[in-house]
């Protein structure tokens, strides 16, 4: 199933379609987008000694506008190479 979604950025508006796959009554799996940035960042924040040992960027993460900054740059590159 396809959603559209709209956001604001200044001086523009971005459609992005998403993609949303239900794979039962109790879970979805979604491409990230910024709403999910304070979630995601809670996460990393909780597991970063452990997340570390994989992942390079988890150092450069020290907030949820930097998790939200993360996620409009894939969001942008996913685009622009589509």
């Amino acid at each position: 199933m396809f959603i559209y979604r709209i956001y604001n950025e200044p001086n523009k508006e971005e459609v992005m379609l998403m993609f949303v796959h239900k794979v039962d009554d109790e879970l979805s799996l979604k491409l990230v987008e910024r709403a999910d940035a304070p979630e995601i960042f809670k996460l990393t924040d909780q597991c970063r000694e452990y997340l570390r040992k994989w992942l390079v960027w988890v150092d450069d993460i020290r907030s949820a506008d930097d998790t939200q900054s993360f996620i409009y740059q894939s969001m942008k590159e996913y685009g622009e190479n589509s």
